[in-house]
C-alpha cells in the first residue's frame, strides 16, 4: 500500500470512529425510582423517617438533602416537614425501573411551615468521566399550592454554580414528563452536581412530587473538546495556531487534516504537549487508540 492510500485509510478509519461515537446512545449514568435497593441504592420512606441522603438505585450517584455538597438541610420531623414519601409512577421507567405505584415509591418535597422550603437546594453528585451532553428528565406533579417553579444548575466542584433552566409550567396534579435541555458544561468532569431550587409553594403540606429521574449522556469522544484514557483526562485547548493538552511521557501522537494527511507523528512529552499548527479547518487528533477534533 502506498503512503497516500495508508494516509487515507487511516483518515477514514478516524472518521468512521468518531462518526460511530457521534451517532452513539446515550447511557444511564444515574437513575433514582426511590425503590429498587438490590443495586445498593436508598429507598424512600415517609417523614420523620425520609433518608435525606439517597443513593442513586441504578448507576452510580446520590441525592443530598442533608445540608452536604451544596445541598440545603431539608426537615423531616413532623409537623413542618420539607420531605416525605408518595405513591409512584410507572412513566419514565428506565430498564429495572420499579414500575410498583402504591406506598412509599416517590420522592416528595413540600412547602414546609410559613414556606420555609421555598428557595432550598437539593444537590444531585455523579460522575461524567468519559461523558458529555447530560440529558436529565423526570415525573413531575405538583399540588395546588406547591412549588410553582423548579430551578436547575449546575457545578464541577459544588462551589461555583452555572444557570442551566428554570421550569415555571409544572403540572397540576396530573403527571407529566420534566425534560432539562442538553447540558454540555459538565463534559469529562470527574465529579458533577447538580442542583434544584424548588419556590412559589405557599401551604406547608403542598408539595411537588419526582419519580423515575435519570440523568443520561454520551462518550465524550463525540465532543471533539478533549481525551478522557485511562490514565489522564487529555483536555484539548486550541489558541493562536497552538494545540495544547496535558498528556503522559511516551503516547505515539499522530495529527491529519480534513484530507487525511498526516501533519504530525510524535511521542508525547511528560506535562504539557504545546503543538504549532499552519492547518486551517477541521484536524483530527489521535493519541494512542484515543481521539478527537478540532476546528483551527
Amino acid at each position: 500500500m502506498n503512503r497516500f492510500k495508508l494516509f487515507k485509510t487511516i483518515f477514514l478509519a478516524i472518521t468512521f470512529a468518531i462518526g460511530s461515537q457521534l451517532g452513539s446512545s446515550q447511557t444511564l449514568i444515574a437513575g433514582w425510582d426511590f425503590q429498587t435497593t438490590s443495586n445498593g441504592g436508598t429507598a424512600v420512606d415517609y417523614a420523620p423517617n425520609t433518608p435525606n441522603v439517597l443513593v442513586a438505585n441504578f448507576g452510580v450517584g446520590t441525592l443530598f438533602l442533608d445540608g452536604s455538597n451544596g445541598s440545603s438541610s431539608w426537615i423531616k420531623t413532623i409537623p413542618g416537614n420539607e420531605i416525605s414519601a408518595y405513591s409512584g409512577c410507572y412513566l419514565n421507567a428506565g430498564p429495572g425501573f420499579s414500575t410498583y405505584t402504591g406506598g412509599a415509591a416517590a420522592l416528595g418535597v413540600l412547602c414546609g411551615t410559613n414556606g420555609s422550603a421555598n428557595g432550598k437546594h437539593m444537590v444531585f453528585k455523579f460522575s461524567m468521566t468519559g461523558k458529555s451532553r447530560l440529558i436529565v428528565n423526570y415525573i413531575m406533579q405538583r399540588s395546588p399550592t406547591g412549588f410553582t417553579s423548579q430551578t436547575w444548575d449546575y457545578s464541577t466542584d459544588g462551589i461555583t454554580w452555572t444557570g442551566s433552566q428554570t421550569f415555571t409550567d409544572l403540572p397540576l396534579w396530573s403527571l407529566g414528563l420534566v425534560t432539562l435541555d442538553t447540558i454540555k458544561g459538565l463534559a469529562n468532569a470527574e465529579t458533577a452536581y447538580l442542583r434544584m431550587s424548588p419556590s412559589g409553594a405557599s401551604e406547608a403540606t403542598n408539595y411537588n412530587k419526582m419519580d423515575n429521574i435519570q440523568f443520561n449522556a454520551y462518550s465524550s469522544l463525540s465532543t471533539g473538546s478533549g481525551i478522557v484514557t485511562p490514565l489522564s483526562n487529555v483536555n484539548i485547548s486550541v489558541s493562536n495556531g497552538m494545540i495544547r493538552f496535558n498528556a503522559n511521557a511516551g503516547r505515539q501522537l499522530e495529527i491529519y487534516n480534513a484530507g487525511g494527511q498526516i501533519l504530525i507523528n510524535k511521542l508525547t512529552i511528560e506535562g504539557l504537549n504545546t503543538i504549532p499548527l499552519t492547518a486551517k479547518g477541521l484536524v483530527i487528533i489521535k493519541v494512542d487508540s484515543w481521539i478527537s477534533k478540532v476546528i483551527l
